[in-house]
C-alpha cells in the first residue's frame, strides 16, 4: 500500500481485519487539542473537527482492544539506532521496525515522546492515554527503548554546561540525570543510526543587548517552564514542588507562537495573578491580503488560541501586546538579585523592509515577577554533530539533502526539526517515514550484509533505562536479544 510519502505502508491491524486510518505509522491523536505546532485552530477561519473525528476513532478502538500489536513476521538481520523519542524518531523506528529490521530508540530523558511529552502541555496532549499507548504498542511490536541515554555526551559536547543536559535543565532534574552513550561506538555497533534529536536550543537575547538577563533570576526559557511542569504533574501531581510556579506572580511570556501559549495557558492554571504576553511583530490583519500573502503562503491572520481565550476569560483581556520590543529586565523592589520588570518599547516595522526599529518616547516598564522566553528556537544541539564530525548547514542544523536524508557521515541519517529547523509536529512525523524509506533503501543496497551471524536473533522490545542497558565503555549490551533483570516486552 502506497502512502502520501511514496513509500510502504503497514499499518496495525484491528481483530477486525480493517486498518484505521488514524493508526497508519505514525499519527498521534488527543481529543482535547489538536497536535502541538499544527496550526489548525478552532476560529472562523479554521476548525480542529477532522482531529476530533480520528480522536475519537482511534480512541474507541484503543478502548475496544481493536488494536492490536503487529509485529513483523520475519527480521531481516539489520539494527538501527534511532536518537530521539519525538515525534520524527518514533516515526523512522515504526516504519523500520514494519520492514523487519531490528530498532532501538535512545532518548535522554526519563520518559519517552520528546516534544509530545514534555513540549506540549498534558491539557493538550494526555501523556498516559495518547503518547505512552503509542510507546507501548512500538515496543510489543519489538522496539527496543532506552531512557536517559545521553547520546555524543562525555566531553564532546560543545558551549557551556554538559553535553548531556539539555540548555533548559533544571537543578531538579539532577535525579533523573542521562548516562553518556559514545556516539562513535553507536554508530560502529549498528548497520545504521538515524538523528532525530530535534531543534532543542532555544533563543535567547545576544549577549550583553538586554541589561539585567544574564544575573537576574526569574528569568526561563519556556522549555524550562515546561518541562518542569509536566515531570512534576506525572511524578506527583505537582505535589514534589520541582517546578517554576507561577502562582500568585505577574507573568510576562516574551515571544508569540504555540510555545507561548502553552506558557500562558499553564501559568493561568497555577493562578498567576496577571499574564502579558509581548510580540515584537504588530497585530496582523482580520483576513489574508491577497497581495501581500497570496495562497499557498500560510495565512497570516490574527488568531485566538486557546491560551489567549483562558487568560481573557481570567483577567478580562487579551494577553497579548503587539509591536513592542523588551529592552531590559530590572530587579524587584523587595529583592535585587531577582527580575522586577520588564522594560518595553513600542517598535514599528519601516516602511522600507528591515528589523523593527523602536518609537521614540514609548518606553516603559511592565511589572513582573516571572519571565518566560518563548522566541524559538536556533537548531539543535552541537554535541552529535561534533562528537561524529558531520556538517551542518548555515543555520547550525545536520546538513542532509531532503528524500536522501544522509549526512556526511556514511550510515548515519537525520531527520525531523535537527535536519529541517523548528517546524510542525505533522513535519517531524513526515520526514521521519521518508527519512525511514531512505534508511531501508540504504540496508538493502547490494553488498550490505549484517556484522554478525548473531542478527538472526529474535527481537525483544522493550523500556528500560539507560543504567540497566549500557555496558563497560558506555557501549549498549544485548540489544538482540531478550537479557535477564531487564524490564522487557515479548513479541
Amino acid at each position: 500500500m502506497k502512502g502520501k510519502g511514496g513509500e510502504r505502508e503497514g499499518g496495525t491491524r484491528t481483530r477486525r481485519g480493517s486498518q484505521t486510518k488514524s493508526e497508519r505509522p505514525l499519527t498521534f491523536s488527543s481529543a482535547a487539542q489538536p497536535t502541538h505546532h499544527t496550526k489548525h485552530r478552532n476560529t472562523k477561519h479554521q476548525t480542529p473537527q477532522n482531529y476530533k473525528t480520528q480522536a475519537a476513532i482511534i480512541d474507541r478502538a484503543f478502548q475496544n482492544g481493536w488494536v492490536v500489536p503487529q509485529p513483523p513476521a520475519r527480521r531481516t538481520g539489520m539494527r538501527v539506532a534511532v536518537v530521539g523519542s519525538g515525534p520524527a524518531g518514533l516515526a523512522v523506528a515504526n516504519q523500520l521496525n514494519r520492514r523487519g529490521h531490528s530498532v532501538t530508540v535512545l532518548e535522554r530523558a526519563d520518559r519517552l515522546g520528546g516534544l509530545m511529552m514534555y513540549g506540549v502541555p498534558n491539557m493538550k496532549t494526555d501523556k498516559e492515554d495518547v503518547v505512552q499507548r503509542r510507546v507501548e504498542l512500538m515496543a510489543r511490536e519489538g522496539v527496543a527503548f532506552v531512557t536517559r541515554a545521553a547520546v555524543g555526551a562525555g566531553g564532546n559536547g560543545g558551549g557551556g554546561g554538559s553535553a548531556s543536559d539539555p540548555p533548559y535543565a533544571s537543578p531538579s532534574d539532577a535525579d533523573k540525570a542521562p548516562l553518556p552513550l559514545s556516539a562513535e561506538a553507536l554508530v560502529g555497533d549498528f548497520d545504521a543510526v538515524v538523528l532525530a534529536a530535534g531543534a532543542t536550543k532555544p533563543r535567547d537575547f545576544a549577549p550583553g543587548s538586554v541589561p539585567g538577563r544574564e544575573h537576574l533570576s526569574g528569568v526561563h526559557f519556556a522549555m524550562e517552564f515546561l518541562t518542569a511542569n509536566t515531570r512534576s504533574l506525572l511524578d506527583t501531581g505537582l505535589a514534589d514542588g520541582k517546578y517554576v510556579s507561577a502562582a500568585g506572580k505577574k507573568v510576562i511570556v516574551v515571544g508569540g507562537g504555540d510555545t507561548g501559549t502553552d506558557c500562558i495557558a499553564t501559568s493561568v492554571r497555577h493562578g498567576a495573578t496577571a499574564v502579558v504576553n509581548l510580540e515584537l511583530l504588530p497585530r496582523p490583519p482580520p483576513s489574508r491580503d491577497a497581495k501581500k500573502n497570496p495562497w499557498p503562503q500560510w495565512p497570516r491572520v490574527f488568531r485566538v488560541d486557546y491560551g489567549h481565550a483562558e487568560a481573557a476569560a481570567a483577567y478580562g483581556s487579551d494577553p497579548r501586546a503587539y509591536g513592542v520590543m523588551t529592552k531590559a529586565f530590572v530587579p524587584h523592589r523587595d529583592d535585587p538579585a531577582r527580575v522586577g520588570g520588564v522594560v518595553v518599547v513600542d517598535a514599528e516595522l519601516p516602511a522600507g523592509g528591515g528589523p523593527p526599529r523602536e518609537v521614540a518616547g514609548t518606553e516603559r516598564v511592565i511589572e513582573a515577577d516571572l519571565v518566560l522566553l518563548a522566541m524559538g528556537f536556533t537548531g539543535p544541539e552541537q554535541h552529535l554533530a561534533q562528537a561524529l564530525g558531520i556538517d551542518t548547514d548555515a543555520r547550525s542544523n545536520f546538513a542532509a539533502a531532503w528524500g536522501e536524508f544522509a549526512t556526511s557521515v556514511p550510515g548515519v541519517f537525520a531527520a525531523g526539526d535537527c535536519r529541517r529547523g523548528q517546524s510542525l509536529v505533522v513535519w517531524a512525523i513526515r520526514e521521519g517515514r521518508d527519512c525511514a524509506a531512505a534508511v531501508d533503501r540504504f540496508l538493502g543496497s547490494p553488498g550490505k550484509v549484517a556484522r554478525d551471524a548473531k542478527r538472526g536473533e529474535a527481537h525483544v522490545g522493550r523500556i528500560e533505562p539507560a543504567s540497566a542497558a549500557l555496558g563497560p565503555g558506555g557501549a549498549l549490551e544485548g540489544l538482540g536479544a531478550a537479557s535477564a533483570g531487564r524490564q522487557q516486552v515479548a513479541v
